[in-house]
């Protein structure tokens, strides 16, 4: 079943990421590639059905291959490098949250019931935080995914950025000691 996000429709966990235009170059390059493909049927087409044969040696193949053989390389290099960049940071990212989430849960003393729902409220945020990054990286904008939905439910409707009334959400906790 296809689930739509934004502007990405996801269509099966298997083919999202293949199908996915958002993000890619192919939009930048569509054309380029339109253009070699068209010169290259041109230059077949001459010399196949013409007097007109290109005459050039081996070696020009074999050149030509060592160069773009080497292109091929530094540019996947260049890839796996920013992709291991980006695997680091969030990592280290995941790392942050774990710490200051274990932090909040044990050296924050709760004397009323209103503590704990402050502290359960702050991890809720905190995880809500990787989860915004994740979409955010993926160029989904919102925060009403399926994901997110329920740890930003103790926040009030009027406390939404859109909002113009004030964000005043301590009357929503209870008050009740433990």
């Amino acid at each position: 079943m296809a689930r739509k996000y934004g502007t990405t429709v996801y269509v099966n966990a298997k083919w999202r990421m293949m199908l996915r235009l958002k993000g890619t170059v192919i939009l930048q390059i569509w054309w380029h590639i339109l253009l070699v493909g068209i010169y290259s049927t041109i230059v077949f087409l001459i010399s196949k059905y013409s007097d007109w044969k290109m005459n050039y040696t081996l070696n020009l193949v074999s050149v030509m291959g060592m160069v773009v053989s080497l292109l091929l390389v530094f540019r996947t290099n260049t890839a796996y490098d920013r992709y291991w960049e980006g695997r680091r940071l969030w990592s280290q990212m995941t790392l942050c949250i774990r710490n200051l989430t274990r932090g909040i849960w044990v050296c924050v003393t709760e004397t009323e019931t209103r503590d704990l729902l402050e502290k359960k409220s702050a991890i809720n945020l905190l995880v809500a935080f990787a989860f915004a990054t994740k979409h955010y990286l993926r160029e989904e904008y919102g925060y009403d995914y399926d994901d997110m939905v329920d740890l930003l439910t103790h926040i009030p409707k009027y406390s939404i950025p859109t909002s113009v009334e004030p964000m005043d959400w301590r009357m929503d906790i209870p008050t009740t000691p433990l």
